[in-house]
């Protein structure tokens, strides 16, 4: 049992369960840690959404989204990454 102002740490990934015995106002932070490959993605997604090219969608089945060609079309994209990044 918790008193106000207390304070429980659960390492991240740890299943729990709260009950309140009264009303009261519970706040829960998750601290988890970032790794390089997050980082790098998320970074790279920023500059690549503000790019007209990378935000074409990739062809349907209706031929009505994207260009005719994707492989085509993320071969030429993949090589501009180096210039954007």
């Amino acid at each position: 049992m918790m008193n106000p102002g207390d304070m429980l740490y659960f390492p991240a990934g740890m299943w729990h369960s709260v009950e309140t015995i009264e009303e009261g106002i519970l706040n829960n932070i998750s601290l988890m840690s970032v790794n390089y490959a997050s980082l790098v993605s998320s970074a790279i997604h920023h500059i690549l959404i503000k790019k007209d090219a990378w935000c074409q969608c990739v062809v349907d089945s209706s031929g009505l989204c994207g260009p005719n060609n994707a492989t085509e079309t993320l071969d030429g994209l993949i090589r501009q990454l180096p210039q954007l990044i």
